[in-house]
């Protein structure tokens, strides 16, 4: 029993390691200003996609430790785009981002964006955060409210 155990949980490591070894595939989005923002403009960059609703209580406290993180960093080596999901205006999605204080690029998203981000099961609950290392691959993913340490540490954040 405790050998078929331990192949088992070897079989499940081996897995989540090819799940993140490989680059993730191109993907492109466009943010409320109309900029376009591409995984691949954004090699040599971390690149922190967060999904947040605006009805989202975790989601919302959390993201003023993206933009924070965002703002000591962007012009380094970090980029932070939000990707909201389950939006009636956008007006109301400005209001709230403004609210929280985040001036990092905003997405009115949907599931096939979630999708073309996060794989074919898109996101599986909110907020959920993906991200990808400075060569485009998947690094890491959160769902559920994350911080500024703990995205920094994720990121190699220098100290």
């Amino acid at each position: 029993m405790i050998n078929k155990l331990f192949h088992y949980s070897i079989a499940i490591s081996l897995i989540v390691m090819c799940s993140f070894s490989a680059l993730a595939a191109d993907f492109t989005m466009t943010d409320m200003a109309g900029v376009h923002h591409s995984l691949s403009s954004y090699k040599g960059k971390w690149l922190v996609i967060n999904f947040w609703a605006t009805w989202c209580a975790p989601c919302l406290k959390e993201m003023p430790d993206f933009e924070a993180e965002w703002q000591s960093r962007r012009s380094k080596d970090l980029q932070v785009i939000g990707v909201v999901m389950d939006w009636d205006e956008a007006k109301e999605v400005t209001k709230y981002a403004s609210s929280v204080g985040v001036h990092y690029p905003i997405v009115l998203g949907n599931d096939d964006l979630a999708k073309e981000v996060a794989g074919s099961g898109g996101v599986a609950g909110l907020p959920a955060t993906f991200v990808f290392d400075p060569k485009g691959k998947l690094i890491h993913t959160t769902v559920g409210k994350m911080d500024r340490a703990q995205l920094a540490k994720i990121t190699n954040a220098p100290k």
